[in-house]
């Protein structure tokens, strides 16, 4: 078989089997969106539509900021284990 033929046969293959579509029958997955609905819906309802608080499980979410990501650093920093350097060798384990 020459080698365009038989990519040509793979590309078929997989146009027939990973198919994604809604068409698709038999399957025992659960049918998932692609985000594009929530966008699309968000859009038609717009930035003014008030949601209830009560919506969120996590009420944490609603007083995110833009440096909530650097204040959890800055909480977690003491915690860290000090990174390795290349000015200080390793320190060899002792046996006691």
């Amino acid at each position: 078989m020459r080698p365009q033929r038989a990519a040509h046969q793979l590309w078929a293959l997989g146009r027939r089997f990973g198919s994604t579509s809604s068409s698709s029958t038999g399957s025992a997955a659960p049918k998932t969106t692609t985000g594009i609905e929530h966008a699309e819906a968000y859009a038609k309802a717009g930035r003014a539509t008030r949601v209830d608080p009560k919506a969120y499980l996590c009420d944490e979410y609603l007083h995110f900021n833009v440096y909530s990501y650097y204040d959890a650093e800055v909480k977690m920093s003491a915690a860290r284990v000090p990174q390795p350097t290349n000015k200080k060798p390793d320190v060899m384990p002792r046996v006691k």
